[in-house]
């Protein structure tokens, strides 16, 4: 019986008499009554289980592997656009939801951080910060926390928050841009490593390069809530 759920499991020709047979009720009960077959049948229908959920986790991380950039600005994207719904539906119970406001942190999430940031920290900063050493880590840390964050993130979301939300690009959205990122950069910087600091710890340190930009945005949820909320009104 075990060679024939073997054969069941491998896919050969035999399979098809021995599930035939399976699907019948006179022998359903046969096996349920014979505690050998019984244990038997078990056995290989917990081999079958482990066989699917092995090929299929087998073979997502083929496709990740094969495509770790559209992978992780889908997973931005959809993270930051679900995390913005979230908060303006649950936490500022708005009636409504702004779907421009919206489109500020779905469109950041995709290009920046996923698709930017997935070379940031999975093709620059191999380069720049070899290796996975406590040096390493720490270098990469700061400057993720210091360059990335401080001069080029924040000043770059203000911008593009003020083009999409007035719908149109000129000198003046720099300006404004701007005076946002002045007056807030403190309180910004110091919400921001609270939680990243610690994360990005563990994200230059142990995480696989391909998984870096997927783990910072599955992190990022709880950081696209908070920053949703402080800084998703542009008249707050």
């Amino acid at each position: 019986f075990t060679a024939q759920a073997g054969s069941f499991i491998s896919g050969t020709p035999r399979s098809s008499s021995l599930a035939q047979r399976m699907s019948r009720p006179r022998h359903m009960a046969m096996v349920l009554k014979n505690p050998a077959m019984k244990a038997s049948f078990d056995v290989a229908s917990e081999a079958t289980h482990k066989f699917s959920f092995s090929a299929l986790k087998e073979g997502l991380q083929k496709r990740i592997a094969a495509r770790p950039m559209a992978f992780a600005v889908l997973v931005t994207g959809t993270k930051t656009c679900l995390a913005d719904i979230l908060v303006q539906k649950s936490w500022e119970k708005k009636p409504e939801i702004d779907w421009r406001r919206n489109f500020v942190f779905t469109a950041f999430g995709l290009g920046y951080l996923g698709a930017f940031q997935y070379v940031l920290y999975s093709r620059w900063f191999p380069v720049w910060f070899p290796g996975t050493s406590a040096s390493t880590t720490a270098k990469c840390v700061a400057f993720d926390q210091s360059v990335n964050t401080g001069m080029w993130y924040y000043p770059l979301f203000y911008v593009v928050q003020d083009a999409v939300m007035n719908a149109k690009i000129e000198v003046n959205t720099l300006r404004r841009g701007g005076e946002r990122y002045s007056r807030n950069i403190f309180a910004d910087m110091t919400n921001c490593w609270k939680l990243w600091v610690p994360a990005q710890i563990v994200n230059f340190s142990v995480v696989p390069l391909h998984y870096r930009a997927p783990y910072a945005a599955g992190v990022s949820f709880l950081w696209t809530c908070i920053l949703s909320s402080l800084r998703g009104d542009i008249n707050a």
